[in-house]
């Protein structure tokens, strides 16, 4: 039988980690091919939610917990999180046997801790799964790897985009989402499947709401609320005058806040931190999070947005293409041990991406949706990198002269263009279809 599995970039920290960890716990949003891709790197597999037989197990695990760990190992257990007394017991069995790479826990929801006695360090490592990026898709020919990027930027001085990936593609592709299970070509159908497959995501969490005590009316404003609101510092006034309107203005926050960490938990929203060169730093930067779906698809059909009105609206569609190079960002970042930040101080600088490496040194990356946005854009990020150099040079404290003040490359992320290049001033122009982790 032909294998069909299609890679994902995840792959490579899970063939690492089973080498080198006793159990491997995979989280991210439902239906963005957890099972499927952990079930390439197991022998057998035990299924507690999704289907009838997932059921059944779910009630045979509580009564008999061993037959849970019985079989070839490594081992999937799918959902895990439905019978939380899972995690020790597979801690447990780590600890006697000793080995590594017997177990994958896979989950859409996050697990609740206080049903778990040991937190399992030592023993599990915990990898973030997310729906597809660009390159996954096969619309980005990667000849630019983030990696290598990091590494030599001259490298990619100039050079020549073999993808015929168009705007339109990578706006369709926003539209649809990362999602891994479609492969047809037409259009519309594929867009039925993505509406029909997003109102089945939000009918699970049904169960949730109602176990949460939530109202679901004011989830589904919620929801229309922060669709609107993608990509934007998160204030929780706003947010709470838009669920509930200004007779209810004095609402407990508290509930916006249970709100908003129950879809953190379901893995539907996340948040993105600001960057700060270092903790000791004297710098004032923001420190309220970004908040974005999971996929740019979901806000986009939350609010019945089109291809047509994206199309004809380009700097509203600018707004998506952010989330969308962030989401893709925060893949390839994950696969070379580095994190994806925002630069935002109370002088009104801003930079939209601070790729942010184990050792300190990091990127600044201004995304736009237009060339004709490039010089403004390329004047901002020169204007962070002469901050950097002047907090750097007026530090007082001794200890943060060590610390990477200044960015190690300046670069601008565009849809498309015909080559990637480095400008005079020093910042490169990189066309999105070009890149890969």
């Amino acid at each position: 039988m032909k294998n069909t599995y299609k890679k994902r970039i995840i792959d490579k920290l899970i063939k690492e980690n089973l080498e080198i960890m006793g159990a491997l716990q995979i989280a991210g949003p439902r239906f963005c091919g957890k099972t499927t891709t952990a079930s390439h790197f197991v022998k057998s597999i035990f299924y507690l939610n999704g289907y009838s037989m997932g059921k059944l197990n779910s009630d045979n695990a509580k009564e008999n917990p061993q037959i849970v760990l019985d079989g070839d190992k490594p081992r999937l257990i799918d959902e895990w999180q439905e019978f939380p007394k899972i995690w020790d017991l597979v801690r447990h069995y780590v600890d006697i046997k000793n080995k590594y790479g017997q177990f994958i826990l896979t989950g859409s929801v996050v697990e609740n801790r206080e049903t778990i006695s040991h937190s399992g360090i030592g023993r599990f490592i915990k990898i973030n799964m997310t729906t597809c990026t660009l390159y996954e898709k096969g619309f980005s020919s990667g000849q630019i790897s983030l990696e290598n990027f990091v590494k030599e930027p001259d490298k990619f001085s100039y050079l020549e985009n073999k993808s015929n990936t168009t705007y339109e593609d990578i706006l369709t592709h926003t539209i649809l989402g990362g999602w891994p299970i479609f492969d047809e070509k037409e259009y519309n159908l594929l867009l039925k499947k993505t509406k029909n497959y997003l109102n089945g995501f939000f009918e699970l969490d049904k169960n949730y709401l109602e176990k949460n005590k939530f109202n679901i009316e004011s989830y589904k404003k919620l929801l229309l609320t922060l669709a609107r609101l993608e990509g934007q510092e998160i204030k929780i006034t706003k947010i709470k005058e838009e669920v509930y309107g200004q007779t209810r203005a004095n609402y407990d926050v508290r509930t916006i806040e249970r709100y908003l960490n129950f879809l953190e938990d379901l893995y539907i929203i996340k948040r993105q931190r600001y960057f700060n060169p270092n903790a000791l730093s004297s710098l004032r930067t923001k420190k309220s999070d970004i908040i974005r779906f999971i996929d740019p698809s979901i806000p986009i059909n939350l609010l019945n947005l089109d291809k047509k009105q994206l199309l004809n609206n380009p700097n509203f569609y600018g707004t998506f293409f952010e989330s969308l190079v962030i989401h893709d960002l925060e893949v390839f970042a994950q696969a070379n041990n580095a994190e994806v930040l925002k630069f935002r101080n109370y002088d009104g600088l801003e930079v939209d991406a601070i790729v942010q490496l184990e050792d300190g040194n990091y990127l600044a990356i201004e995304i736009k949706n237009s060339i004709l946005q490039v010089d403004k854009a390329a004047n901002n990020l020169l204007k962070f990198k002469e901050k950097m150099m002047k907090a750097k040079d007026e530090t007082k404290n001794s200890c943060e002269k060590f610390y990477n003040f200044v960015p190690k490359t300046l670069a601008i992320i565009v849809p498309t263009g015909q080559y990637s290049f480095k400008r005079s001033d020093g910042v490169f122009i990189i066309p999105f279809n070009m890149l890969k982790d």
